[in-house]
């Protein structure tokens, strides 16, 4: 069955609509639910695409260990704090803001050199961790070549991103 969510059934209902009208059109992430469209990749699995995006130099957290339930990821934060989201970040001088944007499109260079995107890159997904990003949640990850959709997924991931910094002076 669905995992139980704490909102209302017609919430529910409309989300999976949702969620299947996107599967419809092949838009789906390996890591969804096949109740959702998508190919319920096993955490196991998730934590192999972690850690080759890891081990390719991609700014992730690394993948520590995998049950059939979760993937432990890496702490991202320093011994006080945790990271905080790249959308609070307020650049005091733009050699910062361009060093993070340089950053952040090398990051979106590493996942083409795997064939992927984000799927759902913002300032939301991405935590900065001291001067360095750290982009996360990757279950709607999106195969760039075998995806009818994956060039229109790179396009918004990189609008997103770029829009972001512009609005931070750059």
């Amino acid at each position: 069955g669905l995992p139980t969510r704490p909102i209302s059934q017609d919430r529910w209902d409309l989300q999976l609509g949702f969620l299947r009208s996107l599967a419809k059109r092949q838009w789906v992430a390996p890591a969804w639910p096949v109740a959702y469209g998508g190919l319920s990749w096993p955490h196991v699995k998730q934590m192999i695409f972690s850690e080759e995006l890891a081990y390719a130099g991609a700014p992730v957290p690394r993948p520590i260990e995998a049950t059939d339930r979760a993937i432990l990821m890496s702490y991202v934060g320093d011994e006080d704090t945790a990271a905080p989201q790249l959308h609070r970040y307020r650049p005091t001088e733009r050699s910062e803001a361009e060093g993070l944007l340089d950053q952040c499109l090398r990051a979106i260079e590493l996942m083409l050199f795997r064939d992927v995107i984000h799927g759902d890159l913002s300032p939301y997904n991405v935590l900065l961790a001291g001067e360095r990003l750290v982009l996360i949640d990757w279950p709607q990850v999106v195969d760039v070549i075998g995806n009818p959709s994956g060039f229109e997924f790179l396009e918004r991931d990189a609008a997103t991103m770029v829009a972001w910094f512009r609005r931070k002076g750059l």
